[in-house]
């Protein structure tokens, strides 16, 4: 697992859709003010999460990362974390 406090401009950075690869950005609703899930086929999921002047950025490692599956499990648990980061703000 991987936890980042980006600034504002690495939170933008993260929103922008890339367009290349299968990178997809995705955003999605009861995270925080705004949140995005991006995902880097056969390497990585992340979501970026926006509370007021809070940010952060969650990756869970260790589950399999491959076109055609489902990403579920690994984005419920990188969920699970951001909101109970969130809860303690």
């Amino acid at each position: 697992m991987d936890i980042a406090l980006p600034t504002a401009q690495g939170f933008a950075y993260a929103k922008m859709p890339v367009g290349s690869n299968g990178i997809t950005k995705v955003p999605i609703s009861g995270i925080g003010d705004e949140a995005i899930f991006g995902t880097t086929p056969k390497f990585a999921t992340t979501l970026a999460v926006k509370k007021g002047d809070f940010y952060i950025i969650v990756h869970v490692y260790g589950f399999p990362i491959d076109p055609g599956k489902p990403l579920d499990d690994v984005q419920a648990k990188e969920k699970t974390l951001a909101l109970e980061i969130l809860s303690k703000l």
